[in-house]
């Protein structure tokens, strides 16, 4: 823990949400099924992004040129959700695969953030 603390506020704060996730599927709150949830879900992990992006660029984690890099490619995750939400009432698999898509850039951006954090 002492490690983790080392790390500042934002990685205690991280490992928090961590366990609180963790916790929140073992307590049997439920997980997001539909495609719907499912794409609220990576708006608001797009939103975020977004959020720790400035937090780091103000502790100076992140040049100004990173920062704007991260927030475009919030903008096309965020934009994938808006298309992928369009499909779904046409073609559920397609807005799948698009969601589908959509989280492998966000989880990218995530564990990018993640090691921006630590430095």
């Amino acid at each position: 823990m002492k490690r983790i603390l080392d790390h500042g506020p934002l990685a205690v704060l991280m490992l928090f949400l961590a366990m609180c996730v963790a916790s929140c599927a073992q307590f049997g709150v439920p997980q997001p099924e539909t495609l719907a949830q499912r794409i609220a879900v990576t708006v608001t992990g797009a939103t975020a992004a977004r959020q720790t992006t400035l937090t780091l660029l103000q502790a100076k984690k992140l040049t100004p040129d990173d920062a704007e890099n991260i927030q475009r490619q919030a903008d096309n995750v965020i934009a994938g959700a808006q298309v992928a939400r369009t499909l779904i009432g046409t073609d559920p698999a397609g807005a799948d695969a698009k969601l589908q898509q959509t989280r492998a850039v966000l989880i990218a951006l995530q564990a990018y953030l993640a090691t921006r954090e630590g430095k």
